[in-house]
C-alpha cells in the first residue's frame, strides 16, 4: 500500500504533467490562430486596396472582418498581458517569502482562479477566430453588398 508522501507525489506529478501539456497546446492553438488572423487582414487589405492603394467598394463583411481580426488580437494581447503580470507578482511574492504557507494559503487558490480566467480567454480567443474566419469566408463568397 502506498503511503500518503508518495500519493501526493504522484497526484503532483500528474498535475505538472497536464498543465505543461495544456500550456503547450494553448500556446500552439494561440500562435497558430494569430498567424491565421494576420493572413486574413492581409488577405482583406488586398482585396480592399488592390490597385495602388485604390479603395475598392468590397462588402460588408471583409470590412467586419477586420474589426473582428483586431478586436482577436487585443483579446491576445489582454490575455497574455494579464497573464504576464499576475505570474510576475506570484512569484516575486513567492521569492519574497520563501514560505510554504504563502504557497499553500496564497499562491495555490489565486493560482486556480488565474488558471480558470487564463483558460476563459483562451476560449474568447478560439470563439473570435472563428467568427474571424467565418465572416471572412463569407466575405469572399457573397457579392459585395453596399459600402459602409
Amino acid at each position: 500500500m502506498e503511503n500518503e508522501e508518495s500519493k501526493t507525489q504522484k497526484v503532483e506529478k500528474y498535475i505538472d504533467e497536464t498543465e505543461k501539456y495544456h500550456y503547450n497546446q494553448s500556446s500552439k492553438a494561440s500562435e497558430l490562430i494569430r498567424k491565421i488572423v494576420f493572413a486574413i487582414i492581409a488577405s482583406c487589405w488586398v482585396l480592399i486596396f488592390a490597385d495602388n492603394g485604390t479603395y475598392h467598394q468590397t462588402n460588408i463583411f471583409l470590412k467586419a472582418t477586420i474589426a473582428v481580426s483586431f478586436i482577436y488580437l487585443l483579446l491576445d494581447v489582454l490575455h497574455y498581458f494579464l497573464d504576464t503580470c499576475s505570474y510576475y507578482h506570484y512569484s516575486t511574492e513567492i521569492l519574497k517569502s520563501r514560505s510554504v504557507e504563502y504557497i499553500d494559503k496564497i499562491y495555490i487558490p489565486k493560482k486556480e482562479y488565474l488558471d480558470k480566467r487564463s483558460f476563459g480567454l483562451f476560449c474568447a480567443k478560439i470563439g473570435v477566430g472563428f467568427v474571424v474566419a467565418i465572416t471572412f469566408i463569407l466575405g469572399m463568397f457573397i457579392e459585395p453588398l453596399s459600402a459602409l
